[in-house]
């Protein structure tokens, strides 16, 4: 991955840890990591990238974000944090 691809990377990450949600393309993945398909390997390297946003974001806040989870949906994945989702009703 080139550095303006890790770049927008970590602005998506960061989004979730922002907005509660980013969306990624299926198209942005393959051309960021320059693969024919999403192995292992691209989700391995998403989630140590969320690991240092996120522990970054934890220390600031106090609060733990929990794992990236992911919906696929509208042409790629949307993003989030497995603690910032709510239950509807209890």
């Amino acid at each position: 991955m080139n550095k303006t691809h890790a770049s927008w990377m970590t602005a998506r990450l960061e989004e979730v840890v922002d907005r509660g949600v980013a969306h990624i393309l299926w198209g942005e993945l393959y051309r960021w990591y320059d693969t024919p398909r999403i192995t292992i390997n691209v989700w391995r390297d998403i989630v140590e990238r969320w690991e240092e946003v996120a522990d970054d974001q934890n220390r600031k806040d106090n609060e733990k974000l929990g794992e990236l989870r992911y919906i696929e949906g509208g042409g790629g994945i949307y993003l989030l944090a497995k603690n910032t989702a709510k239950k509807l009703v209890d």
